[in-house]
């Protein structure tokens, strides 16, 4: 590499520059234009509009330097909806946004002490006062009523930032800062966290995206707004060691990718908006909430289905657990909120996750489906509902179902909460049996009759104790001890 320096340059997609060092000259202009990106040592600009990086719906343009030159760092944002940004120089004010169209607009920002993650709309401050300068790192709102470029103008941030966290009680604690760089900047690896859930939070228009620092790789877009949740008041370093070039777009909607766990998304559609919550199965997983792996449910639009876990009374988008061993099962409890009154969906997504069969049950109902066979389930639902609605029963199953498994292997015996589980897989679904239950003394407590299916469900009449389950089934036995809540 070499120095560069600049008279005129347009950069545009696919260029890519790298440099020792750049100099922009008085009366010279670089102009990165959206796909392209410049890597270089020490930066400098001696003209006033010498250094402009570029913005439209496509992407943007993206610079990773040495210094803090003036610059012009464009931000494309989409009209219509709520906008989650943030500056990507210094100096700037409220009436930035303001003056990048002649369009009514609206600019908020979110009051820590007041907003938390489970109540939508609260917390968040209209900005009136336009003459004021934001704290680099802010995060803010936006909202304008056509497609804009908003320009931020002022120094270029090159070092690491440190930004302060507050946290105003134990449901509060939630922070809308940003991206304050001229480049993404990767979520995933390279941060220090200190009293701070090691998550962070992006909204999409609809929903509030999850992404757990150590299962959910993300790059933040240049002058993208993030929250992250503190457990008390902290600081955060932005590190300017994990920028780079990136083709992350702005508020990507609906993200799945890959990832090296095992896990089962499952999706929640209805009134034309949707939601998702994951369960990952691990040997480094616990049932307790695992920080960077597990992630607390952010409750998006009052008109959107909201799909989270709840474990030991958190509300969770992401559920981190132990990996399923050999002819063992776990259930999930999965709580729903419809958007609106009417029919909804739920659509198991497999493409990442093997090992278990997953049977769904309708609390309300009744009803359960085996979501292997039949990845879909239509219900009715209204905001009446009681939210704890679901359970996710996970069944070990080594290379997907249709196994043929040894007659005692055909038969599953657990408990949730207060009712007995008897899973039957093989021919054992087709065959009715007798189940009896009897406490650790060896007395009868009860005896049933129990027809054909592949989970049949029994309210046992114990608490807080270990019953042992019997269940004979066309000449065959299977005995386990379980526990009753």
């Amino acid at each position: 590499m070499k120095k560069i320096i600049i008279i005129l340059t347009i950069l545009a997609a696919p260029w890519y520059l790298n440099a020792q060092s750049t100099a922009i000259g008085s009366g010279a202009e670089l102009k990165i234009g959206v796909g392209a990106s410049v890597t270089t040592g020490t930066i400098t600009n001696a003209a006033a509009d010498g250094l402009i990086i570029e913005s439209t719906s496509a992407g943007s343009g993206s610079l990773i330097a040495s210094g803090t030159p003036t610059a012009t760092v464009q931000r494309y944002v989409a009209s219509g909806k709520w906008n989650m940004v943030s500056p990507s120089t210094t100096g700037v004010t409220g009436q930035t946004f303001f003056d990048a169209s002649g369009n009514d607009s609206w600019l908020t920002k979110f009051d820590e002490s007041v907003g938390t993650g489970s109540t939508v709309g609260l917390g968040w401050i209209y900005i009136t006062k336009l003459d004021s300068v934001f704290t680099h790192g802010t995060g803010f709102s936006y909202w304008p009523s056509a497609n804009e470029t908003v320009e931020f103008k002022g120094n270029l941030q090159s070092a690491s930032l440190v930004v302060t966290l507050a946290n105003s009680g134990a449901t509060h604690g939630y922070n809308l800062i940003g991206n304050p760089f001229s480049a993404s900047l990767h979520w995933g690896s390279g941060w220090s966290f200190t009293s701070t859930e090691q998550t962070i939070w992006i909204w999409d228009g609809s929903q509030y995206q999850s992404k757990a620092y150590a299962t959910d790789a993300f790059d933040i877009p240049v002058g993208q707004g993030f929250f992250m949740k503190s457990t008390s008041a902290t600081t955060v370093t932005l590190p300017a060691d994990q920028r780079v070039h990136s083709t992350q777009t702005f508020l990507k909607n609906g993200q799945e990718k890959g990832s090296d766990f095992n896990y089962l998304s499952v999706i929640a559609q209805n009134n034309q908006y949707q939601d998702k919550a994951v369960v990952y199965f691990d040997e480094i997983g616990t049932d307790d909430f695992d920080n960077g792996y597990d992630a607390t449910k952010m409750f998006g639009l009052a008109e959107a289905p909201q799909l989270y876990f709840v474990e030991n009374d958190w509300n969770q988008s992401n559920d981190f657990l132990p990996s399923l061993t050999e002819g063992e099962e776990r259930t999930v409890a999965m709580s729903y909120i419809a958007g609106a009154a009417g029919e909804q969906r739920l659509v198991a997504d497999f493409t990442y996750f093997t090992g278990a069969e997953v049977t769904l049950e309708d609390l309300k109902t009744g009803n359960t489906q085996n979501l292997n066979k039949n990845s879909i389930y239509s219900f009715s639902g209204s905001k009446d509902d009681s939210p704890e609605r679901f359970l996710l029963h996970f069944a070990w199953s080594p290379n997907g179902i249709g196994e043929d498994f040894e007659h005692s292997s055909n038969i599953q015996i657990y408990s949730y909460d207060k009712d007995v589980y008897i899973r039957s897989s093989e021919e054992a679904i087709n065959q009715s049996g007798e189940v009896f239950v009897y406490d650790l003394m060896g007395r009868e407590l009860a005896q049933q009759t129990i027809g054909r299916g592949e989970l049949i469900k029994l309210n046992v009449n114990a608490q807080n104790n270990y019953v042992v389950v019997k269940v004979v089934k066309d000449g065959f036995a299977k005995t386990e001890k379980v526990f009753i809540k």
